[in-house]
């Protein structure tokens, strides 16, 4: 979308589709668009400086907002990365299997491994992982937008 388009859509209420030959800029006070002639792009000289006036605010706006979300996540950035590696390894020690031996799982009955499989699948340990899980989802999305940003 140009320049043009952006700046009209800013200070006008009515759909592209109708728009005319004249500035379409909406006036509040008259309920009406003003109907001055265009000079650029779709807007008269003075609706044109509104919405350029408009567009600053918005994009200061949102550059302050970038800003103070990537000193944010600069901030927190190690301490997520820390949470995460307690979240894995926690994930790993409820989920992970306690042997990889086969023959453990094979018929012969060795309590401990049967004591920590029955455990996996506990009410509590289950929440737990779901938790963990999310946990994990979280930060790993915030630690994405410290590096997407």
């Amino acid at each position: 979308m140009d320049n043009h388009h952006q700046l009209a859509i800013l200070v006008t209420l009515t759909p592209k589709d109708r728009w005319g030959d004249t500035c379409v800029a909406w006036v509040e006070s008259r309920g009406d668009k003003c109907g001055k002639a265009r000079s650029e792009g779709f807007l008269c000289p003075m609706h044109n400086k509104v919405a350029q006036r408009r567009l600053d605010k918005r994009k200061a706006k949102e550059d302050a907002y970038s800003e103070r979300k990537r000193k944010y996540h600069e901030a927190n950035r190690e301490k997520w990365e820390q949470q995460l590696a307690k979240a894995n390894a926690e994930i790993e020690r409820r989920t992970g299997v306690l042997t990889t031996d086969r023959a453990a799982y094979g018929g012969v009955g060795v309590p401990a491994i049967e004591k920590h499989n029955q455990r996996q699948f506990s009410d509590s340990n289950v929440e737990r992982v779901g938790e963990l899980l999310r946990q994990k989802k979280d930060l790993e999305q915030k630690l994405r937008g410290i590096h997407g940003a």
